[in-house]
């Protein structure tokens, strides 16, 4: 079952679910919500999860050294990064090291690029780790409901695809396929602020928009079998 939308809330992002039914219904416990940034996912999420009283986790914190738990509270909180580093104590003490190298150097707004361990994707890695235990944790506790959302779900390898497009599969999503390029690059330039980034020009963060709104588009197509 596919539905779609002209716009949501007050933005205008078109988006398309997929099997959403199977989530409302609660024969499925996990809902999964992409798309590029500022295309409204984190929104959508939080109204989902009133509404069907279900706990969020954000994919954006698998990045190390990217969102500091404690700051994201509005956003599902931390509660799964504390579930996430009983399962995986080595992680924690990457984060931990993570968070004090970037005290340690919080003049210099590259400081996160600076700390090697678990950066890069790939298996064994913070980041592939995080990814991978929040779909196990979902399907380990069939009795709650969880919703997964973040552009994560839309990471594609050149050469193995997009990570995440086997285990969606036909499983309930929302994919917020266009947004606004001026949109996504406001998105960005806020967050980059917020969290003390270097600035970067409008024409580098176009760039990336696009590749956002592309592999959004391109997973849509996997999942639906078009590609």
């Amino acid at each position: 079952v596919i539905a779609e939308s002209a716009e949501l809330t007050e933005g205008t992002s078109k988006w398309k679910s997929i099997n959403l039914d199977l989530f409302e219904s609660g024969e499925n416990n996990a809902l999964y919500i992409t798309g590029a940034p500022g295309s409204g996912k984190s929104t959508l999420a939080k109204e989902l999860s009133v509404k069907y009283d279900a706990k969020i986790i954000t994919l954006d914190n698998s990045w190390l050294g990217g969102i500091v738990p404690g700051d994201d509270m509005d956003r599902g909180g931390d509660w799964f990064e504390n579930e996430f580093w009983k399962a995986y104590p080595k992680h924690k003490k990457e984060f931990d090291g993570c968070m004090s190298y970037i005290e340690a150097h919080k003049d210099d707004p590259y400081a996160a690029e600076g700390f090697e361990p678990g950066q890069a994707e790939g298996k064994g890695s913070y980041y592939d780790d995080f990814i991978s235990y929040a779909f196990e944790y979902a399907k380990e506790h069939e009795g709650e409901r969880f919703i997964l959302e973040g552009i994560q779900l839309a990471d594609k390898d050149k050469e193995k695809g997009y990570y995440c497009a086997e285990e969606m599969g036909d499983k309930p999503s929302v994919i917020f396929m266009t947004t606004p390029i001026k949109g996504i690059v406001d998105n960005m330039s806020e967050r980059d602020a917020e969290w003390g980034e270097p600035e970067r020009s409008k024409a580098d963060m176009r760039k990336q928009a696009v590749r956002n709104i592309k592999n959004v588009k391109g997973l849509e197509k996997t999942l639906a079998g078009k590609d």
